[in-house]
């Protein structure tokens, strides 16, 4: 059974094909840097051993289905630079494998979900160049897998959490104003930005 699918920086035109849904010992999906269009279909939802699912760089639109966040096996998820619209799935949180979200450069509206944070594993966030707005989750200072967050580009407001001052490694950019910390308990350098208005 297949269960690797490489066909990115190809020319590939047309809708995302629901068929893939019905490869289901799929482990890794790769079809960046083409040209698809259309939503991504809910026939993913049967591909229940995925690992890595890589579209970013296409043309698709529509909101991102929340079957996704149901993929059990899920860790790496690459949807940057399409033209996703809607607000972040709150159930993509919920999915206590996930390692790696990147939204960037899409046209998310709305706030921030806390629920991103209860993956217990999540170690990367790029949400930049979006149209979220909002504070960050009071929750995210509780994330202490988190080692890299972009969410620069964005209408974000408020102040940052008080957790992020003690995490390992927290990389804030396209900030107004950075200032770094310095943690005598990691020896590590903390870049954060303030998100006021």
């Amino acid at each position: 059974m297949l269960d690797t699918l490489f066909l990115q920086k190809n020319q590939l035109t047309g809708v995302f094909p629901p068929q893939l849904g019905n490869l289901t010992m799929l482990k890794s999906l790769d079809i960046s840097v083409n040209e698809l269009t259309g939503e991504i279909p809910v026939d993913l939802s049967g591909l229940k051993e995925l690992i890595l699912l890589n579209l970013f760089i296409n043309n698709l639109h529509g909101e991102i289905p929340g079957c996704i966040a149901e993929l059990p096996k899920l860790e790496m998820l690459n949807l940057w630079r399409n033209n996703f619209t809607g607000s972040i799935p709150s159930m993509l949180g919920m999915n206590g494998k996930l390692v790696e979200i990147d939204l960037s450069s899409n046209r998310l509206t709305g706030l921030i979900p806390k629920s991103l944070c209860f993956g217990r594993n999540l170690k990367i966030l790029i949400l930049l160049d979006n149209f979220l707005f909002g504070p960050l989750p009071d929750d995210f200072g509780q994330c202490r897998t988190l080692s890299r967050v972009r969410m620069g580009q964005n209408y974000l407001s408020g102040s940052i959490p008080t957790g992020f001052l003690i995490c390992l490694s927290c990389h804030w950019w396209n900030c107004r104003t950075t200032t770094s910390v310095d943690n005598s308990r990691t020896r590590k350098s903390q870049r954060l930005l303030n998100l006021k208005g």
